[in-house]
């Protein structure tokens, strides 16, 4: 008997020592290319009858180990003309192995992407070999957005790995295969398998975590940097900078192309921003972003609605949830802004109502966010007076910057409940931002048109005149007043609240009439009062 094929160490140790030192060579001294090196692991295996299966396998622990010299193994990869489901099956054999340990090394992630990346195994191929499954990582996401929701233990308990998630890249779970290795496709640049991987998934589900949305967000400014610069209204010298390539380019298996029109922006980048979400969090791609949408719905002649439908889209998919969970920052929310004061008030209330009602209950994070934002602000409410209003409206300031939605609605829903906070309310709201006082007409209008209880509509006319004495309901009168005052204090557009009476007028329904005597009373300066005295005939 005479073997004819050696796979172990110990059968043939002369010539696997030869091929493990020709595949472990440094490759930027010797300048071997991928053909010589493929004639003399062709000559080993034919001349110590080394089975093909091992030399690939030790191929594969060498490019492993070498991932900078990733070119040359991939050349010698398409050379061998393994098919690709043995190729996958000694990966994913590797990846079952390290399941069983507490953590899996960067080199093996960074091994398949490259072998996915180059086409040289399935991506469907290997997923079914990586822990967790698309399945059970979807599934367990959904449960841990539904119980945030529903259970606020189950949001405490939560919220300290998912704040842990976003700002330690220590704790993404080691054993995570599948996220990790979505994280070493970002990091090669292969944005195409990234974004089959991210459509599988919920979305913001991979992105929430720092490792995976820090470097999309560095890609995503590299490859607009220069559309931006082509429409950016800022002066030359101000745009003389050049961006350091966000990735390691000797393990890139291709170039990041860069942009120039805004048809490229929407059909590359788009789908990026729209799976990066609420995860935007590199402030000056925000800002980069913000003005990038501003400045081409101006020069655009003719707006077309694709074109602000797909502004809409990323404002409300990606520029407001991200300004929810960035650090407080007044200068974004005005450049915010000067974006969303170009469409008219019922698209931007719109924007605020989704806002609202859909944006803060789509992650754990902004589902705690939304709740951190409302417990302080009722701490401020029962602190607040007109003796340290100074204090706290800076306070309400700073919180509006980033969630104005979310205080705001607090602060009138506190209004509409006690009388005495008129006064203190209107002064504390004199540092606010442009976008905190659109959305201050905004948060009265959805309380003017919130339907009321069954039991205040039979004691009210829709809720808010009693139908005994025509007097207002007390919530209605605080309501009015304050709008009032803060119509006239403050810079605030507030034709949506005459729309809205003009509409309520055309229903028959005339108890809006006295939110516009209150305004057009303030306003003028002209105080109407139903019992005059004597002298005050007289002076008259």
């Amino acid at each position: 008997y005479k073997q004819q094929k050696f796979n172990l160490f110990r059968e043939e140790s002369e010539g696997f020592a030869k091929a493990i030192t020709e595949l472990n060579q440094n490759f930027t001294v010797t300048k071997l290319t991928a053909e010589q090196l493929y004639d003399r692991l062709m000559a080993l295996i034919g001349y110590f009858d080394i089975d093909p299966n091992r030399m690939l396998d030790l191929v594969i622990e060498s490019f492993e180990n070498h991932v900078e010299h990733s070119k040359i193994y991939v050349s010698l990869l398409y050379l061998l003309h393994f098919d690709k489901i043995t190729l996958c099956q000694l990966i994913g054999f590797k990846f079952q192995q390290y399941q069983l340990h507490d953590q899996t090394p960067d080199s093996l992630y960074l091994l398949a992407a490259q072998l996915v990346a180059n086409d040289l195994i399935e991506l469907d191929d290997l997923l079914p070999h990586l822990y967790p499954l698309l399945t059970d990582f979807a599934d367990s996401y959904t449960k841990e957005v539904e119980t945030a929701r529903t259970s606020k233990r189950g949001l405490a308990s939560l919220m300290n790995d998912a704040n842990n998630r976003s700002k330690d890249s220590s704790t993404l779970k080691t054993n995570n295969q599948l996220v990790h290795f979505i994280q070493a496709l970002v990091s090669i640049g292969d944005l195409e398998h990234t974004l089959c991987l991210f459509d599988n998934l919920p979305r913001w589900s991979c992105t929430s975590y720092r490792e995976i949305n820090g470097l999309l967000t560095k890609i995503i400014a590299y490859i607009i940097d220069p559309f931006y610069k082509n429409n950016s209204e800022l002066h030359a010298c101000f745009l003389q900078y050049e961006l350091k390539h966000p990735l390691n380019q000797a393990i890139c298996p291709r170039d990041l192309q860069s942009i120039t029109t805004w048809n490229e922006f929407r059909t590359k980048i788009c789908p990026l921003l729209l799976h990066l979400g609420a995860y935007c969090q590199d402030r000056l791609l925000f800002v980069k972003l913000t003005r990038l949408c501003t400045n081409v719905i101006k020069k655009a002649v003719d707006s077309s609605d694709e074109l602000k439908e797909d502004v809409l889209l990323l404002i409300d998919e990606v520029l407001l949830p991200s300004l929810s969970l960035l650090d407080v920052n007044g200068c974004l929310a005005i450049e915010l802004w000067l974006l969303i004061k170009l469409f008219p008030y019922d698209i931007r209330y719109g924007l605020y109502e989704r806002w609202h009602e859909e944006t803060y209950r789509k992650t754990p994070q902004l589902i705690h966010m939304k709740q951190e934002v409302a417990d302080k602000s009722r701490a401020i409410l029962k602190r607040i007076t007109k003796d340290n209003v100074k204090t706290y409206s800076r306070q309400i300031a700073k919180m509006t910057h980033n969630n104005p939605i979310i205080i705001l609605a607090v602060i009138i829903d506190q209004i509409q409940r006690f009388d005495n906070f008129i006064t203190v309310i209107n002064d504390a709201l004199k540092y606010l931002s442009p976008l905190a006082f659109d959305v201050v007409c905004y948060t009265i209008l959805h309380a003017l048109t919130t339907p009321v209880s069954a039991a205040a509509a039979a004691a009210c006319i829709d809720g808010k005149m009693s139908r005994e004495n025509a007097a207002p309901a007390q919530w209605f009168q605080n309501l009015c007043v304050l709008s009032a005052n803060v119509f006239k204090k403050y810079p605030i557009d507030f034709t949506s609240i005459l729309y809205y009476v003009y509409d309520q007028l055309r229903l028959e329904k005339t108890c809006d009439l006295y939110l516009l005597r209150e305004i057009i009373t303030k306003m003028s300066g002209i105080e109407v009062s139903s019992t005059l005295t004597r002298e005050q005939l007289e002076a008259a």
